[in-house]
């Protein structure tokens, strides 16, 4: 048995003070082309890494398999993220999120900012013959894009864009 959300909850640190990229000039513009290319290539591969990093500045790396693109500059990533990516978020939004096709050195790395979380699903909590340590939920990260970059092994410069 599972029990559905949404719940959802902002994303604030500094006592309420939520740390935002926004503050900084944006680098480039959005091409919303190469997003729905990440998102494509993103379904054909079925892996995005996800890195976050905490308020001491220690960063954390995981894994989803969905996302989703919402709008120009918004995407959904869907997972049953660890606790640690979960607490992450809450106080340091800033993400980076990297799709690539090993075959053919394809990728894209995203820069951005957690708007919203919402805990999608939960499990009950019982799991015959299995201890559970801590619950495992998976929750939906509505992120913000500010910038798009080239991600693969050939040499490359982010500097170039898309």
């Amino acid at each position: 048995m599972t029990v559905s959300g949404p719940f959802l909850w902002k994303c604030t640190a500094n006592g309420g003070r939520r740390m935002t990229l926004r503050d900084q000039p944006q680098k480039k513009s959005i091409d919303p082309e190469s997003l729905a290319k990440m998102v494509q290539v993103a379904g054909t591969v079925r892996h995005l890494f996800v890195a976050t990093v905490n308020e001491q500045g220690t960063p954390h790396l995981a894994t989803a398999e969905h996302i989703t693109l919402e709008d120009w500059d918004l995407v959904t990533i869907t997972a049953w993220f660890c606790p640690q990516t979960a607490k992450n978020v809450q106080t340091n939004p800033a993400i980076s999120v990297v799709v690539w096709d090993r075959d053919r050195d394809l990728g894209f790395q995203v820069i951005g900012e957690v708007e919203q979380v919402a805990e999608v699903t939960m499990p009950n909590g019982y799991i015959p013959g299995e201890t559970v340590v801590y619950p495992q939920i998976e929750r939906k990260l509505i992120v913000r894009v500010r910038e798009i970059l080239k991600f693969g092994q050939a040499m490359h410069s982010d500097a170039e864009g898309l």
